[in-house]
């Protein structure tokens, strides 16, 4: 990412922050000192290998925070994942970050679901309610809020923002200011955070 490019996104993440955190999950200490935002998808193989990185972050940091930005891009494997992240944060923020845990370490299709793709969204929603009921969550509620309008807010503010900074996949990262496409090691997150 050039330099003007980088510009505007640490104008923009200083100025909006609040709106970008606003709906979206959150991992590690919800008012931790330094921020990263990622724009993820449950369904992207480098995206779990990020969140493995940013995981081990957050057990070796209480200074820092994660926030997930779904980005729901391979349809029907993403749709369902997505929406109850951001559902699942009304319910409980710390039952939100384990569902968010669950579906990033855990899959919830199978090469059985595949073949069937008339029936897919419904066997990964399906998978991903039953994650949620055991990370805790009132499914009943989890499934209603999906369709409402704080998931759909989110995902147009994920869209809009991923427009804006010219995220075309997944995993793109902002540490502190700074936007790192791709998926990036652990040692490179740390040294991005102590910048």
């Amino acid at each position: 990412m050039n330099e003007v490019k980088n510009k505007a996104v640490r104008a923009f993440v200083r100025n909006h922050a609040d709106t970008m955190i606003a709906d979206a999950p959150i991992l590690g200490a919800q008012d931790a000192k330094k921020t990263i935002y990622v724009w993820t998808d449950f369904s992207c193989p480098y995206c779990r290998r990020v969140h493995g990185e940013l995981d081990r972050v957050l057990k070796n940091r209480n200074d820092v925070r994660v926030v997930v930005k779904n980005f729901s891009i391979h349809g029907a494997l993403s749709d369902a994942p997505a929406k109850a992240a951001i559902a699942a944060k009304l319910q409980n923020p710390e039952k939100a970050a384990k569902l968010v845990d669950m579906m990033m370490t855990r899959n919830f299709y199978s090469q059985d679901d595949l073949k069937d793709q008339s029936k897919l969204g419904e066997k990964v929603e399906a998978n991903v309610l039953k994650m949620a009921d055991e990370a805790g969550l009132d499914t009943k509620q989890l499934k209603q809020d999906m369709g409402g309008e704080v998931v759909a807010r989110e995902l147009a503010n994920v869209r809009d923002l991923a427009q804006q900074f010219e995220i075309s996949g997944t995993p793109f990262l902002i540490i502190e200011e700074q936007a790192f496409p791709g998926a990036i090691p652990y040692d490179q997150i740390i040294k991005a955070l102590d910048k």
